[in-house]
């Protein structure tokens, strides 16, 4: 590697900032929290939260992170698992949960 493309990859890593995570609760009523994707649940072109708990199904809205219940109490035993894609192209995901 020549000098001037030390240079060139030392000035852009010098102008380019670390980046700065900050720790944010969102819901600290979670009993087991199997399993968290993301996607647009209500078509406002944002990536929401949506979790498997315990017994229910949730989502947490972008921004206020307000907490909607999807679905609950569908099995006797704990939710495991979910997943979430715009299968037909409208803009909001569809979502395949499991359980037992």
């Amino acid at each position: 590697m020549n000098l001037l493309a030390i240079f060139s990859w030392f000035f852009l890593f010098i102008q380019s900032p670390t980046p700065v995570f900050e720790e944010q609760l969102i819901d600290s009523n979670v009993a087991i929290g199997y399993g968290v994707v993301t996607g647009d649940v209500d078509g406002d072109g944002k990536l929401h939260l949506i979790l498997a708990d315990k017994k229910q199904f949730v989502w947490y809205r972008n921004g206020d992170w307000k907490r909607f219940v999807l679905v609950e109490n569908l099995t006797e035993r704990d939710n495991v698992c979910i997943a979430a894609r715009d299968i037909d192209g409208d803009g909001k995901v569809e979502i395949a949960v499991g359980a037992q």
